[in-house]
């Protein structure tokens, strides 16, 4: 799981449950503050803070990787979607190319970058509105695609992916639209 501090309290989120807990370390209590019924759909899900909001983007579960926005309100005790991705949900199990996903919230510019099926997305809190950025062409950026074998994708900080696989390294940079190697 994850935890964020919220309000001066921590909290601990899980994907796959989709439960929060509140932890309280001076008096070793963990106590369960959502009231989560329908579980199984957000596992692997990018779980993170935007102000004092707990989202998670994505995961997988009931055979497919969905495209859900979604945030834990703390008056609802639920989580609810907050938007739905402008691309389609897709079941991953079902591909026949290799297909790499990472997401990341830019605190700086309060959007969220995702890579899906090898194609960039934003979405912008400010306008509520998703938008397409570009395709991850494999062929194009990595010629070597067959020995480079994509291993890992990082997220280095707000604005910075990092992937790496072989002897490769690649810096990703959405918000500009930018890949460099750092081999």
């Amino acid at each position: 799981g994850h935890h964020f501090v919220i309000d001066g309290r921590l909290v601990a989120v899980f994907g796959g449950c989709g439960s929060v807990f509140s932890l309280d370390t001076a008096l070793r209590t963990i106590s369960r503050v959502d009231l989560t019924v329908h579980t199984g759909y957000n596992y692997d899900a990018y779980q993170f803070q935007r102000r004092d909001t707990i989202f998670s983007f994505g995961g997988y579960g009931f055979w497919t990787e969905n495209n859900l926005l979604t945030y834990f309100s703390e008056l609802r005790k639920e989580w609810n979607v907050y938007s739905v991705g402008s691309f389609p949900p897709y079941n991953p199990d079902f591909e026949n190319d290799v297909t790499y996903k990472f997401a990341f919230y830019d605190e700086s510019k309060d959007e969220l970058y995702v890579l899906r099926q090898n194609v960039f997305y934003q979405f912008s809190f400010a306008i509520g509105r998703w938008k397409r950025l570009g395709v991850l062409s494999l062929e194009d950026t990595f010629p070597e695609k067959g020995t480079f074998g994509i291993t890992n994708l990082h997220k280095l900080n707000d604005s910075t992916v990092i992937m790496m696989g072989g002897l490769k390294a690649y810096y990703i940079i959405p918000r500009h639209n930018i890949i460099y190697d750092v081999t």
